[in-house]
């Protein structure tokens, strides 16, 4: 039908494009005659289904259904035989019922898509005379040339990747053509590379105003015009010039961009340009933007949308031309289509022009003519009735007269301040993105203009009332003049405003009819009947009022009556700086009504009085073991906490310091913010349950607290209003009070446990804490990252006969990894750590700041105890299971709930000594290979490192006597890699001769003639990579560290051979190796993911790794085993991975299990379209099951893979 519906409206339609819509519906050529006048079908059916051509080439075709179709509609009951004959070589069947029922759908149809087709006949005949009734204004195609869409490939054939942009950008050359590139990173850092004593004719400043997109690469031609790569999108569009013959633009940069191909896709052409109408009454923008909406032509042909485009806050509006098409046949709207003509219309700023310049966007390059031919005569018909226009007499002889406009002071600093634009990006200036919302209040046609002084008593004329705004009761500084300038809504307005969050703003100027005017006391006391505002500056003890949907969810979270309403309680005091940094601090204060001082109630009688509380507190912060700190300022030593938290010009952000407070008082604190604060955001999902204002702590990955039973404290970070945003927020205290009444609770006691639970459940929601062990019968996609040991309050929990924690283990993300007792060392889940005060190690130990000693508490013992063997500890405790360095013990329902580290056996079980001595080598690898980078990096001049291959050669000595599996441990773990603040070379080596002194001794790094050439090799790899890195990624800060499984030359075993441990170790892994930087001896096989199975694979021996649609990520391991069944060993290989997390390889069989076949559960996977694996079929997996193997079947359909499940 649609299709049917498109073909014979074009007939109209395309007249009117041309404007002989007479020689379509009158003489020369009109289908009905046609049809009518013929004798047959068949004798006009080659005239209709070749196509009715046009003078430009195109064509329109009509099937052959809409040929019967209009042939039985217009004066035709019957076929002739030949006609019947077409019908059944097109079905290709004689079958009489056939043929007549398609004949009788044919005519049904078309007499359908006639009758509402000529409805509209009249209406446009109608608006074509009118517009033909104006005459056209002259006007100059200035530019039109056609953009033209490329996907980006590589040419080596693999799929283009984001990180591809940084590669191919090292790689080129600049030219005299393209003389500068740009690379723009994934943070939108930008690289800039241009050729030397090249000849480069445009401005520098156009190098800055580039705005790349992440993860591209922008060329500049020798005029500065961009062509950019997106590599996050895949695509580029390059604009060519179809008139000029030997527009060799795609060649040249194809040859340029050597590394990567690229391919048109042919739909996604635009024409692109800029006209210039050669008016002598230019209009000013807004009576050009009214008259798109409310003429009767006008409106029809044009769709300016409003919502997003404000006449008031932009400098150039966007309108679509969009003809008499089909949705003005049938009715329907649509208001973006690939066939409309895009027009960028800039406001007037230049009196000096002499023409209308406009640009224009087009995909249908058949619009512009219709265009051209329409629109230059309603600016004709535009700049006859347009008014508000000024004359100029001509400045030389024989210029003619011209008219111009009063510019419109839209975009003046003071508007953007009422017209906020709640822009995505906070960043943008209020003036630039002002207006979307001011649509939605008061659409185009209805808005006021803005005016200056000077013209106030000729609008007065006219019998307008020019407004004020805002009103000056409502105390806001600055304001502006505007006026209703239309006869229809001369009337001007305020309508509510929803958009502001400060309550500030709380009504908008908008034009309305005679007889409709409102008062200023109706709007606002509408609005809003609180005390105070949301993001108002409270003073110290004012009562605020908080938002609603934060104060709602308090209440509901409070009590189930609803009773309890909560304000919120100002603490600037006398706009003291010292005290707006410390509002924080002040709040606390206030909420416990706590002295620092001991023995001394609290008093603030005087600012001296706040200054020395808040001094008093600060001191108590710094003698806390820095270690409580951590989690929210894990990238910071000792030093630098405490050196934070004294300097005086430090704002106490609940953010990052509110542990601290939470130990000195006793209390839990949460803290809201307002939306322009929150450092953590959340989902859209999450904002429309109403919990946008919780702000999580500082974190890495993700935030964890336990519910320590106290007292809790809410906070509310108040960022001030737009106009008068403060440099840091002012902290003020969340209170609440019973029934509305004054006898305000400034925390809740820690017996109201739903208040706690509901706090908490808010806080799992915004900061998703990840799980501490997963269900493998639960696929990844359907498990709650949640956190099973949220609940543990490892303050106070009794750990029966192992004692009290007298110290603990924090890893580089500031999470504590184990604990420390007496005698046995715990590992747990990451959690918070904790405020340990014991008299074991000492109770204070000295840090110096400043080359001042500062006394703080130690925070327990640093050092584990000697570690006992597994069979005392199996005598102690009742395990559920080894490791190779400890026990399991159940804990929290879990069967490995807790892990106690053992001593190395003294004689090991052969069956596991391969896997468990591979492990030990890869973690001492790890930390190996991670202090020579760090050692490396830091022996550098003016900030540049050495080359390695001449820096590893003086810096280290051979000695073969060293065998590194066989060295001791180093008191360094590879989950918890902290290394000193140590800046220089010198500094860090003295370190690590006292952490690993097999390795690091008499100034020189020691190690075996294979193991210098393997790290020679792998650093060759490192070195390529960190060069083409930014250097604050390098690792020279002293407070960088560097985690994670770094791969050798043993990791890779020839039969595919490959130990996996952690989870982090895996992606670790595939992060590291999914680069086509690493190309060396190392990575040379096992360094891309493939996104598709060849049916060539079949013959590898060794793994690869795949990713499937829905991101998991496999390795694929072949079987060289023929079997019967012939999947039998692959499903072997599958099921020693699952019991082992051990890849067997490509020969692996057991021959001694003659009932494995009939036990397992399984599915088996072909390779489909796009070589894409699919099911083939299932065995014996029932729905909803996850616990299952999965194999693969190449084509042959004897060889097979197992699919081992990484991530």
């Amino acid at each position: 039908m649609s299709n049917t519906l498109n073909d014979f409206t074009k007939l109209y339609l395309r007249a009117l494009s041309e404007n002989s819509y007479q020689t379509l519906i009158k003489d020369n050529f009109n289908y009905e005659i046609t049809f009518r006048e013929a004798k047959s079908m068949s004798s006009i059916y080659n005239q209709f289904i070749s196509g009715i051509k046009f003078d430009d080439g195109s064509e329109i075709k009509l099937s052959t259904e809409d040929i019967v179709g209009f042939y039985l509609n217009n004066g035709h009951n019957n076929l002739e035989n030949e006609d019947l004959a077409i019908i059944a070589s097109i079905l290709q069947t004689n079958d009489f019922e056939k043929i007549g029922k398609y004949i009788g759908n044919a005519k049904d149809k078309i007499a359908k898509l006639k009758a509402g087709t000529i409805k509209f006949a009249s209406i446009i005949k109608n608006y074509v005379d009118r517009i033909d009734s104006y005459n056209p204004i002259d006007y100059t195609t200035v530019e039109s040339n056609e953009v033209v869409k490329f996907k980006i490939c590589m040419k080596n054939g693999r799929e283009v990747t984001e990180n591809d942009a940084l590669l191919v950008f090292n790689e080129i050359s600049c030219t005299k053509r393209y003389p500068c590139v740009v690379y723009s990173n994934s943070i939108k850092e930008v690289i800039v590379k241009c050729g030397n004593n090249m000849s480069v004719s445009f401005e520098s400043d156009k190098i800055d105003k580039i705005k790349a997109p992440i993860n591209s690469i922008t060329v500049l031609n020798e005029v500065g015009n961009p062509i950019i790569f997106n590599f996050t999108s895949k695509s580029c569009l390059i604009t060519i010039n179809p008139k000029k013959i030997n527009d060799d633009t795609v060649k040249k940069i194809k040859k340029f961009m050597h590394m990567i191909i690229l391919e048109e896709e042919k739909t996604s052409k635009k024409v692109v340009g800029k006209i210039t109408f050669n008016v002598e009454r230019v209009i000013d923008n807004y009576s050009l933007y009214r008259f798109f909406i409310t003429d009767p032509i006008a409106s029809v042909l044009f769709y300016v949308d409003e919502s997003a485009r404000a006449w008031c806050s932009k400098d150039t509006f966007y309108v679509f031309f969009r003809d008499f098409s089909e949705e003005m046949l049938n009715g329907k709207v649509l208001k973006a289509s690939d066939n409309y003509l895009r027009l960028s219309i800039p406001t007037d700023k230049n009196k000096s022009t002499s023409g209308f310049l406009i640009g224009f966007t087009s995909k249908n390059h058949d619009m512009l003519p219709s265009f051209l031919y329409k629109f230059s005569r309603l600016l004709s018909k535009l700049s006859n009735i347009s008014s508000n226009t000024a004359t100029i007499k001509p400045q030389k002889k024989g210029e003619k007269y011209k008219i111009y406009t009063r510019p419109i002071e839209a975009l003046s600093i003071e508007a953007g301040k009422f017209f906020k634009h709640d822009s995505k990006s906070r960043s943008e200036s209020a003036v630039v993105t002002s207006g979307y919302y001011y649509s939605k209040v008061c659409p185009a046609s209805f808005q006021p203009i803005i005016i200056n002084q000077e013209e106030i008593p000729e609008w007065k004329i006219y019998g307008r009332e020019v407004m004020e705004f805002p009103p000056k009761e409502w105390g806001i500084e600055g304001s502006i003049l505007v006026v209703c300038p239309r006869d229809e809504y001369p009337i001007i307005n305020l309508k509510r405003n929803h958009q502001d969050d400060t309550g500030r703003i709380k009504a908008l100027p908008c034009c309305s009819k005679e007889g409709n005017k409102n008062s200023i006391d109706e709007v606002v006391v509408g609005t809003s009947n609180r005390k105070g505002t949301t993001e108002q500056i409270n003073k110290f003890g004012a009562i605020g009022t908080l938002n609603d949907s934060l104060a709602n969810f308090l209440t509901v979270a409070y009590s189930d009556d609803g009773n309890h309403k909560f304000s919120k309680l100002g603490t600037d005091v006398d706009n003291n700086k010292f005290l707006k940094l410390n509002s924080f601090i002040l709040a606390i204060l206030v909420a416990t009504g706590k002295s620092p001082f001991p023995g001394k109630e609290l008093n603030f009688s005087s600012t001296e009085n706040f200054q020395d509380n808040i001094t008093a507190v600060k001191s108590l912060m710094v003698e806390l073991p820095p270690e409580i700190y951590k989690q929210e300022l894990y990238d910071m030593n000792d030093e630098q906490i405490i050196s934070s938290i004294l300097d005086p010009e430090t704002f106490m952000d609940p953010y990052l310091y509110y542990r601290g407070l939470e130990i000195i008082f006793d209390i839990q604190i949460f803290t809201f913010t307002s939306d322009n604060g929150r450092k953590n955001p959340i989902s859209r999902a999450e904002d429309n349950l109403q919990i946008a204002t919780l702000e999580v702590p500082r974190c890495k990955y993700t935030h964890i607290r336990n519910d320590n039973k106290k007292d809790i404290v809410c906070i509310y970070k108040n960022y001030g209003s737009q106009d008068r945003k403060t440099q840091f927020p002012s902290c003020e205290l969340i209170i609440s009070a019973y029934g509305g009444g004054k006898n305000y609770n400034k925390k809740v006691n820690s017996s109201n446990f739903r208040f706690s639970k509901n706090l908490f459940t808010l806080l799992d929601k915004v900061c998703h804490p990840f799980e501490w062990e997963r269900d493998d019968r639960v696929p990844i996609q359907y498990t709650c990252l949640d956190d099973p040991y949220s609940t543990i309050n490892w303050n106070v929990h009794d750990f029966g006969q192992m004692g009290p924690i007298i110290g603990q283990e924090i890893d580089i993300y500031g999470k504590v990894y184990s604990f420390i007792f007496k005698e046995w060392v715990l590992i747990v889940p990451p959690t918070q750590p904790l405020f340990i005060n014991n008299e074991i190690e000492g109770k204070h130990r000295i840090i110096k700041i400043n080359n001042k000693d500062h006394k703080v508490l130690s925070g327990g013992v640093k050092t584990r105890p000697q570690l006992k063997s597994f069979a005392f500890a199996h005598s102690k405790f009742e395990a559920s299971g080894e490791d190779y360095d400890g026990i399991w013990i159940p804990f929290n329902g879990k069967n490995k709930g807790l892990k106690i580290l053992c001593k190395t056996r003294a004689s090991r079980d052969l069956k596991n000594y391969g896997t468990e001595n591979k492990i030990n080598i890869i973690n001492k690898t790890t930390i190996l290979m991670t202090i020579i980078n760090w050692l490396w990096k830091s022996d550098s001049i003016n900030g540049k490192f050495p080359d390695f291959h001449l820096w590893w050669k003086s810096r280290s000595e051979i000695d073969d006597d060293i065998i590194f599996s066989q060295l001791p441990d180093t008191k360094i773990n590879c989950h918890n890699i902290m290394l000193p603040n140590l800046s220089s070379y010198e500094e860090r080596l003295d370190a690590m001769t006292d952490i690993w002194p097999f390795i690091f001794h008499r100034k020189k790094i020691h190690v075996s003639k294979k193991l210098y050439d393997r790290i020679l090799n792998f650093f060759k790899v490192e070195e390529a990579y960190s060069r083409n890195m930014n250097p604050e990624d390098l690792y020279w800060a002293p407070n960088q560290f560097i985690t994670g499984l770094i791969p050798t030359d043993d990791d890779f075993k020839r039969n595919g051979d490959i130990i996996l441990t952690k989870p982090e170790h895996i992606s670790d892994w595939i992060s590291r190796n999914n680069n086509a930087t690493f190309k060396y001896k190392s990575f040379h096989n096992t360094n891309v993911i493939v996104k598709t199975i060849s049916q060539s694979y079949k013959k590898l021996l060794q793994p690869y790794p795949f990713e499937d649609s829905n991101g998991k990520i496999y390795l694929i391991q072949n079987s060289s085993k023929k079997t019967r069944p012939l999947n039998e060993a692959a499903l072997q290989i599958a099921h020693y991975w699952r019991t082992h997390e051990k890849n067997p390889g490509y020969s692996y069989r057991r021959n001694d299990d003659k009932d494995f076949y009939g036990k397992i559960k399984y599915v088996e996977y072909r390779i489909g379209p796009n070589d894409i694996p699919i099911v083939y079929s299932e065995h014996d997996k029932s729905e909803g099951l996850t616990d299952y193997l999965q194999i693969l079947c190449y084509d042959d359909g004897e060889s097979y893979a197992a699919m081992l499940p990484l991530l």
